[in-house]
C-alpha cells in the first residue's frame, strides 16, 4: 500500500496529515507528470514510502522540494503510458529530493507513432538531487521509445547517484520501422554529478538500437563503475560516451559487447580535461568498427591496466588518441582479434601527445604514430615495438637510464636497472 508522512509522524492515506494531504492528493503524487512550482526556501521534507504493489498509467512518483520517497523491498512500481507519452518509475523535478529504490520497478513506454517517448526508471531533473537504488529495474521501449535505467536530467546538477541493483534495459523495435530507438544505463546531463554503479546491467535489445551504459554529457562529473555489463544492439554501441569536461571516470567491471551490429566503443572521449581509469576487461566486438578507447579531445588522461580486446568485422582499434596534449598511461593488455587487415592496436595522431607505457603493457597489433608525440617506457620495462610505416617515428622517445635504441622502425627499450643489480 501506500502510506504517506512526515518525518516526524506518520498519516496513513485517508487520514489528516499536517501538511493537508488528503487520500486523493498522496495517489495525485503518483499520478502527477508535472509538478506545482518551487515553493518557499524551507523544504517541508515529507516522506512517501510504498511498501506495496503500485499500478499507475501515467509518469510515475513525482515530489515536491526536500522530499523523499522510499519504494521498500516489499514494493513494487509498475507504470506504463500512452502512445507517445514519457514513462517513468519514480520522478521529480523538485530540488533536494531523495529517491530510494528497494523495491521492484517496471516501467514500459510505447512510441508507435514516433514522439520520441522514454521509458526511465529513476528520473531527476532538480538540482541536488539524490538517488539510492538496490532493487531491479527493468524499462522497455515498445516501437521506437527509448529505455533509460537512471536518467540526470540536464537541471539536476550536483545529483549523487548509488546504484546496486540489477538493471535491465529493452527495446523491442518492430522489423518494419527504419527508426531508431536508444537504450541508456545512466543518462547524465546535469553537471557536478556523482554517480557509483555496483550492479549489473543487461541490454536486450531487438530491431534498429543504440546502446549506451554510460552517457556523460554533464560536465565535472564522477562515475565509478565495479558492475559488469552486457551489451547488445543491432546499431551502435558504447560503454562510457563522455562528452562532458573534467570527468573523472573509474571502471573496474568487466563490459563485454555480446553483439553489435554497427559500430562500437568501450571509452569514447569526446570532451576535455577528462581522467579516464580501466581496471576492468573490456571486451568490444562489432559487426562493424570496433574501438577499445577513442580520445577525440584534447587534454585527457587515460589509464588503463585492465584487459581490453577489439574484434571488428571493418576496422579494429584497441587505443585511438587523435586530439592534442592527451596523455595514455598503459599497465595492460591491448589486443586486437585480427578479424580484418585493419587491425591496430594504438594510433596516435595530434600533437603533443604522451603515450607512457609502464610494465605489464602488452600490445598486440599494429602501431602507428604520428611525429609531433612522446612515447615513454616505465621502470622495469623491456619492450620491442615495430612501428607500422602508416605513421612516423615519434619526436621524443624515453626509456629509464637512457635505455632505447630505434632501428628502421623498430623500438627498442631495456630497462638496465635489473641488469646492473645482478653485476654487483
Amino acid at each position: 500500500m501506500l502510506r504517506g508522512f512526515k518525518t516526524s509522524s506518520k498519516a496513513h492515506i485517508g487520514q489528516s496529515n499536517p501538511r493537508g494531504r488528503s487520500a486523493a492528493a498522496l495517489c495525485a503524487l503518483l499520478g502527477a507528470t508535472a509538478l506545482s512550482p518551487i515553493g518557499a526556501p524551507a523544504w517541508a521534507q515529507d516522506t512517501v514510502v510504498i511498501d506495496g504493489s503500485v499500478t499507475e498509467t501515467n509518469g510515475g512518483a513525482t515530489l515536491n522540494d526536500g522530499d523523499t520517497i522510499i519504494v521498500t523491498e516489499d514494493g513494487d512500481v509498475t507504470v506504463s503510458g500512452q502512445i507517445g507519452e514519457d514513462v517513468n518509475g519514480l520522478f521529480s523535478a523538485a530540488q533536494g529530493v531523495t529517491l530510494i529504490h528497494n523495491g521492484d520497478i517496471d516501467v514500459t513506454a510505447d512510441d508507435t507513432d514516433f514522439f520520441g517517448a522514454t521509458a526511465a526508471g529513476l528520473r531527476v531533473e532538480g538540482a541536488d538531487s539524490t538517488i539510492e537504488s538496490t532493487g531491479p529495474i527493468t524499462a522497455t521501449g515498445d516501437g521506437t521509445a527509448n529505455a533509460v535505467g537512471f536518467d540526470i536530467g540536464n537541471a539536476a546538477d550536483n545529483a549523487t547517484v548509488f546504484n546496486s541493483g540489477a538493471v535491465t534495459l529493452a527495446t523491442i523495435v518492430p522489423a518494419n520501422l527504419t527508426s531508431f530507438a536508444d537504450a541508456i544505463g545512466f543518462r547524465i546531463d546535469g553537471n557536478n554529478a556523482a554517480v557509483n554503479n555496483t550492479g549489473a546491467l543487461t541490454f536486450a535489445t531487438s530491431g534498429l538500437t543504440d546502446a549506451t551504459v554510460f552517457d556523460v554529457d554533464g560536465d565535472n562529473a564522477t562515475v565509478t563503475n565495479s558492475g559488469d555489463i552486457r551489451v547488445n544492439a543491432d546499431d551502435d554501441a558504447w560503454g562510457f560516451d563522455v562528452e562532458g569536461d573534467n570527468a573523472t571516470v573509474t571502471n573496474s567491471g568487466d563490459i563485454t559487447f555480446q553483439q553489435v551490429g554497427n559500430d562500437a566503443w568501450g571509452f569514447d572521449i569526446d570532451g576535455g580535461s577528462n581522467t579516464i581509469k580501466n581496471s576492468g576487461d573490456v571486451l568490444v566486438t562489432a559487426g562493424g568498427q570496433a574501438f577499445g578507447v577513442l580520445v577525440d579531445d584534447d587534454n585527457n588522461t587515460v589509464h588503463n591496466s585492465g584487459s581490453v580486446i577489439i574484434g571488428g568485422g571493418d576496422f579494429e582499434i584497441g587505443v585511438l588518441i587523435e586530439g592534442d596534449g592527451n596523455t595514455f598511461i598503459n599497465r595492460g593488455a591491448i589486443a586486437t582479434l585480427g578479424r580484418t587487415g585493419d587491425s591496430f592496436a594504438l594510433v596516435v595522431f595530434g600533437d603533443g601527445n604522451t603515450v607512457d607505457l609502464r610494465a605489464g603493457s602488452v600490445l598486440v597489433g599494429r602501431v602507428v604514430f604520428g611525429a609531433e608525440n612522446k612515447l615513454t617506457f616505465g621502470p622495469g620495462l623491456n619492450a620491442v615495438i615495430v612501428l607500422d610505416p602508416l605513421g612516423q617515428i615519434p619526436d621524443t622517445i624515453i626509456a629509464p637510464a637512457g635505455g632505447v635504441a630505434v632501428v628502421g622502425d623498430t623500438v627498442v627499450a631495456v630497462d638496465p636497472t635489473g641488469f646492473l643489480a645482478g653485476d654487483q
